[in-house]
């Protein structure tokens, strides 16, 4: 996981750039809410001044693991 601040976007920036798996800003919204614990715990988001905040990469390899998981589950 990277420690800097370099490439940190605004989660509106995040969904944009991957519409086709959150089309609309609910359904990301939902998905941060539900697994919140664990994106903060892999990095992929911060709240340094009351806004959430997105590391895109970390983000991207946490909706992976959490995608395998619930499809071992189904």
């Amino acid at each position: 996981m990277s420690q800097t601040l370099e490439g940190l976007q605004r989660p509106e920036e995040y969904r944009a750039a991957r519409h086709q798996l959150y089309p609309s800003e609910q359904s990301f919204l939902w998905f941060m809410r539900q697994n919140r614990s664990e994106l903060v715990n892999a990095g992929a988001i911060i709240c340094p001044t009351g806004r959430w905040l997105v590391r895109p990469e970390a983000f991207d390899r946490a909706v992976l693991e959490i995608g395998a998981r619930r499809a071992r589950k189904s």
